[in-house]
Order: structure tokens, then C-alpha cells, then sequence
């Protein structure tokens, strides 16, 4: 999802995920997520799932609240982190609530992942969620699903991080 974005290589191109696969995806990034396409159908049994802000515009999903779509991002907890405004699926968070106080692990990964600020709040705001579901957390966790966003929209790269870690096949 993040490499579609027109401006994302501009400005995350020297991020340390990026810099990890020295600068593959700088040249290639149309290679890679054509062969990105298959990982839904192989992760999670599905075809077709969203990859676009658009397709997920068009068909009029609702992403704001306290979970995305019903579908286990859930954002509500006892320790009120999350912020009281409902952004909207174009804000800077792509429709999540942005953490105003995040785990300081969790936060601290977030900072050696991405560059810019809305990067890392949509990074911080799904790992908390799986941090959360798992009641558990992980560096891997941040690695894995900093790649996922390269490619994948925030509910389905939840999805796919709840079958890496729950599935019995992948654990």
C-alpha cells in the first residue's frame, strides 16, 4: 500500500526498513508488489482483498472508530491512548486513531522503521492493536508488519499478522 503512495520513495526512501534490502525496492518496486499479489491468497485463503485506499473509497468502507471495520483492529482499552477525534480514511493515518501515548518499545521501533511522523503513528497504531490481541509484543512484530504496509492495507496486514501468530500452521 505505502509504495503506491506518489510521494513514499521521496520520503522514506532512506528508512532504515527500506535501507535493509539495499535500496531493492528503490528500482524494483513494481516487480516486488506484483509478486506480493499472491501472499493473500497463500496467508490467509483469500483472493481479491483490497490493496487501495481507492478500492476501499469506492466501496464505501467504513475505517474510523473504534475498530476498523469490524474486522479486530480494535482500539478501545482502560488506558485511553487513543485520541478523541474519528479521522477520516484520507487523514494522515489512513483512518486510525492516532496513539497519544504508545508503549515506549513499541514507539522506539516505530522510530527506527519509518521516517516521517504518519508512517510511524499507522505503525505504532497496528502494533498496539496486536500487542493487544496477543498480549504480547515483539520486535519481529514491528518488522514484519513495517514490510506488510509496503504492500497491504493496515486491515489486511492485521489480518495477516493474526495468522502468523495464531495460526498453528505458522507457529
Amino acid at each position: 500500500m505505502l509504495l503506491r503512495e506518489a510521494d513514499f520513495l521521496s520520503l522514506e526512501g532512506g528508512a532504515p526498513l527500506l535501507m535493509q534490502n539495499h535500496r531493492y525496492l528503490h528500482r524494483h518496486a513494481n516487480v516486488a508488489w506484483s509478486r506480493t499479489r499472491k501472499w493473500t491468497k497463500l496467508l490467509l485463503g483469500t483472493e481479491g482483498t483490497l490493496t487501495s485506499l481507492d478500492e476501499e473509497k469506492k466501496l464505501n468502507l467504513n475505517m474510523s472508530g473504534a475498530s476498523m471495520n469490524g474486522n479486530g483492529i480494535n482500539h478501545n482499552n482502560n488506558n485511553n491512548n487513543c485520541s478523541s477525534s474519528r479521522p477520516s480514511p484520507s487523514s494522515l493515518n489512513y483512518g486510525l486513531q492516532i496513539m497519544k501515548k504508545p508503549d515506549r518499545i513499541i514507539r522506539k521501533d516505530a522510530d527506527r522503521t519509518f521516517l516521517t511522523e504518519a508512517k510511524r503513528q499507522l505503525l505504532i497504531t497496528l502494533l498496539q492493536s496486536l500487542q493487544t490481541l496477543f498480549n504480547d509484543y515483539q520486535q519481529t512484530m514491528s518488522y514484519v508488519s513495517g514490510i506488510l504496509l509496503l504492500f497491504f492495507e493496515p486491515k489486511t496486514v492485521f489480518e495477516m499478522m493474526f495468522m502468523l501468530g495464531r495460526s498453528p500452521k505458522y507457529n
